[in-house]
């Protein structure tokens, strides 16, 4: 400031960060839908069992299983191919987007001269865009209905399920962080994985540590004196059958067994 007063009143926006994290690529799934067409279905037989053929035997389990693995990936990325990724607001089309764009603009007119013109201008705006977003929701929702309606109708149930799972689905963001055995939080990517890989085996492998703790450490008292095995009640006879029915009191069900 080209002034010599001192500063006593500033007005001052802040903003949040938004830098994008770099996130690894997301896994897209394999179209098996495909494999309900029987001609696709031998091809993808086909294909894999020739693939099986063709590559060599592994030292150890897990070398069978890792070539196995890559076989059925090959022959399902070159015969089904991956599911094609899907807007996660669909109904947001070129005219929302420009709906949106105008009003962003109006807001920012506003902010830097806050006339009453430019405010009415951008409440003008904003109810334009909502608007809008309303009518194509409404559009794209009445769809979905009318799919669920054509698929309750021909009775497919898997695909009414996906179909009504997914439209319900909300959205969940993804957690990269996780807490350590003392609490605190750690949000490196290699210190998770080893702390999830610590803590699946501590679960899974517990009983199998105190086990060979008890047979390796200390020795194992024997318990002296006969054992006990407590007699089993024998096993219902015809006769006693017999009798069971007879004293039944609806005759009905005794004359049919008689």
């Amino acid at each position: 400031m080209d002034s010599d007063h001192y500063l006593v009143i500033a007005r001052m926006r802040a903003q949040i960060s938004n830098i994008k994290k770099l996130r690894g690529e997301r896994i897209r799934k394999f179209c098996t839908s495909k494999l309900q067409d029987e001609n696709m279905t031998n091809m993808y037989v086909k294909r894999l069992e020739e693939f099986l053929k063709q590559s060599p035997c592994g030292e150890t389990i897990q070398e069978e299983w890792d070539l196995c693995k890559s076989t059925i990936q090959r022959v399902a990325e070159e015969v089904l191919g991956r599911q094609v990724s899907r807007k996660r607001n669909e109904w947001f089309d070129e005219e929302c987007e420009r709906a949106t764009k105008e009003k962003n603009e109006a807001y920012l007119i506003m902010q830097q001269h806050g006339t009453w013109n430019k405010v009415l201008r951008y409440q003008e705006k904003r109810r334009e865009e909502k608007k809008i977003h309303k009518k194509r929701k409404r559009e794209w929702e009445k769809k979905q209905l009318e799919e669920l309606q054509d698929l309750y109708c021909t009775r497919e149930a898997r695909k009414l399920y996906s179909k009504v799972k997914e439209t319900k689905k909300e959205f969940k963001p993804r957690v990269n962080i996780c807490k350590a055995k003392d609490g605190s939080i750690i949000c490196d990517q290699n210190e998770v994985l080893a702390r999830w890989n610590e803590y699946f085996d501590d679960l899974l492998n517990k009983n199998n540590n105190q086990e060979h703790t008890a047979t390796d450490g200390d020795d194992i008292q024997l318990i002296e004196g006969p054992i006990i095995v407590e007699e089993m009640d024998p096993p219902p006879c015809l006769k006693n059958w017999r009798k069971l029915l007879r004293s039944l009191k609806i005759t009905k069900h005794r004359e049919q067994m008689e």
